[in-house]
């Protein structure tokens, strides 16, 4: 998971896919938001090699009592996991952290990541 901590993340996801959407400068054309189907709502990369085999989904966390604003991005997979999985998972992390920070640097304070964790098959 990334944590984007920010003053205002609804602000900021906002920004997100209005870059994305080309509605706003500098453009975002490296993710896409996907728009009907399974994984509606959720974002991934479009490079030829990487396109649709992972998504992130994003929430938002905005709770002044507990101090906590960020933008959440939770990796997820069409079923099954790919063999590579936490290889795609670092591939998508690394380029929404690279996105992140080459657009929105201004607009966060902290980015936090996790590691990949493997779930056990049932």
């Amino acid at each position: 998971m990334l944590r984007i901590k920010t003053k205002d993340p609804k602000a900021l996801l906002k920004k997100f896919d209005d870059a994305i959407a080309q509605k706003i400068s500098p453009k975002i054309d490296t993710w896409r938001k996907v728009a009907s189907g399974a994984h509606k709502d959720k974002y991934t990369h479009t490079s030829a090699d990487q396109k649709d085999l992972a998504f992130l989904e994003a929430s938002v966390v905005d709770d002044d009592k507990a101090d906590i604003h960020e933008v959440r991005f939770r990796v997820t997979f069409p079923a099954p996991a790919p063999k590579n999985a936490e290889y795609i998972y670092s591939y998508y992390h690394g380029h929404m952290l690279e996105t992140i920070f080459s657009h929105f640097n201004n607009d966060i304070t902290e980015v936090v990541a996790s590691p990949y964790v493997k779930t056990k098959a049932k």
